[in-house]
């Protein structure tokens, strides 16, 4: 994946959200948006929305539930729900996977513990010890929230695929 390389990497800076969204992890989604070289998603095609930027998902076999009028000219790209997390940690966008709003990258929740955190791992501000768990910890819940959220959202919402959680 693009971000394995880089030092802002999810769990690079918060080791716990591996284990957070470790029973969704593998659940395989479809946006639209560019590839990486791997051929895996590099970064979805977002649209402004009152919500901020948002990327629309959909299960994989399925397509995203995006309205008709968000156009792109990127294909449709499959990705794990581990996947989507790692990039919208560092990317900032609204994920919604079947039409419904699902994890938001961007609120002050997420943003600020990656600024704060990656600041303090290249050196720029080194937080106290505590600080960092305490981030990490705020990261790792917010990550469990919304994998619970998804396993619900698959599970009322996704009909046929429901069987996937």
């Amino acid at each position: 994946m693009w971000c394995d390389e880089f030092d802002g990497d999810l769990y690079k800076l918060v080791p716990q959200a591996r284990e957070a969204i470790a029973g969704v992890a593998h659940i395989d989604l479809v946006t639209y948006g560019s590839v990486w070289k791997d051929g895996r998603l590099n970064h979805p095609s977002v649209w402004n929305t009152d919500m901020g930027s948002a990327a629309w998902f959909g299960l994989k076999n399925g397509k995203p539930f995006k309205p008709a009028a968000y156009f792109t000219l990127e294909p449709l790209v499959e990705c794990t729900f581990e996947e989507a997390c790692r990039s919208g940690w560092v990317q900032g966008w609204v994920l919604l996977i079947l039409g419904r709003p699902l994890a938001n990258f961007a609120h002050p929740d997420m943003r600020e513990p990656f600024n704060e955190l990656l600041f303090h791992a290249r050196g720029i501000h080194k937080l106290p010890e505590d600080r960092v768990v305490a981030l990490q910890h705020l990261v790792a819940g917010q990550l469990k929230f919304i994998s619970s959220m998804l396993e619900r959202t698959i599970y009322y919402h996704g009909g046929a695929h429901a069987d996937r959680v």
